[in-house]
């Protein structure tokens, strides 16, 4: 069937087929209203652990990240475990997201190796570290 393409070709609608009924009486509803409050619903969403190399051999890579419900407040933390030489890395990250601009902090610490030092003849590796 093709439709008339000018106006002057349309026709009016025809009169529903039966009268409609009235709808229904909808009761009306009311939820209670509370300040949000964050720290309820802020918790990790994912995790993630991984395995590779690293800077005193292989190590083991643990992380979560989360946020809360509407995504104003959110974190990441990761942990490094080391399996040849031991020592704590990691980091805390933690995003504000309700402000015109980002706010954002961080704590870690980190530890390098550095091959810089020498006594005599004899040079030595010590471990520098990075704390927050």
């Amino acid at each position: 069937m093709r439709y008339p393409s000018t106006r002057s070709q349309w026709t009016l609608a025809k009169p529903p087929a039966e009268e409609r009924l009235h709808p229904a009486y909808i009761q009306e509803k009311r939820w209670p209203v509370a300040r949000y409050r964050a720290l309820p619903t802020l918790r990790p969403r994912a995790w993630t652990a991984t395995y590779g190399t690293s800077t005193f051999g292989n190590a083991v890579t643990l992380s979560t990240t989360g946020a809360d419900a509407i995504g104003r407040h959110s974190f990441l933390a990761k942990v490094i475990i080391e399996t040849e030489d031991p020592d704590f890395q990691g980091s805390l990250e933690y995003a504000y997201n309700e402000l015109p601009f980002a706010l954002r902090a961080s704590l870690f610490r980190s530890v390098k190796p550095r091959n810089d030092y020498q006594l005599g003849l004899y040079k030595q590796t010590i471990k520098n570290t990075a704390p927050a």
